[in-house]
Order: structure tokens, then C-alpha cells, then sequence
């Protein structure tokens, strides 16, 4: 007998990383499904410098989907790190054919 395993991918992921390490983090679709308005998740870098960090906030939510801001917040290298930020919608759309 043959068998095969498929397994649900996360989401999205959040990227976290600086000069000094960080911790990325997996949104996963449950997550999303049990989610209220308001909802955040984040990553995280252990330090300022050469950093990226993303956090995702639930915005909107319905029984199709979830809108969701994706802040993404990076850094340069520089002993003083000039920091810029990047904000995206992202629709999320839930299949409800299960």
C-alpha cells in the first residue's frame, strides 16, 4: 500500500533577524480562522542594527477571509541605524469548501 502525507503550510511568515540574531515567526491558518479583529503577531531581532522585524495585525474578518496589515520595520548597519518602515494590506482568503 502506498502512502502519502500533506501537510498544512503556515500562512505567512514573519521575518526576524538583526546583526544579532533573531526569531522568525509562522502565522499559521488556524491562527487566522480563530483570530478577532485586533489580533498581532510578531517576530523578533535581538538587537537595532541590520534588523528586520515584522509584525501582522487582523483588521477585518468575515466567514471568506481576514484583512491583515503586515508592518515590516528594517535597519541599516551603522553604529546609529537609520530605521524605515514598509505597511502592506493583505487579504487572507479561508477555503470554505471543507
Amino acid at each position: 500500500m502506498k502512502t502519502r502525507t500533506f501537510f498544512e503550510e503556515a500562512a505567512i511568515m514573519l521575518r526576524g533577524d538583526s546583526y544579532n540574531g533573531g526569531h522568525d515567526y509562522y502565522v499559521t491558518w488556524q491562527q487566522l480562522r480563530n483570530a478577532n479583529v485586533g489580533e498581532t503577531w510578531a517576530s523578533f531581532a535581538n538587537c537595532d542594527r541590520a534588523m528586520i522585524e515584522e509584525d501582522l495585525t487582523v483588521v477585518y474578518k468575515d466567514d471568506n477571509g481576514c484583512a491583515t496589515l503586515l508592518r515590516t520595520e528594517v535597519s541599516d548597519d551603522s553604529p546609529d541605524p537609520v530605521h524605515t518602515e514598509n505597511v502592506e494590506l493583505i487579504w487572507f482568503e479561508f477555503n470554505n469548501n471543507i
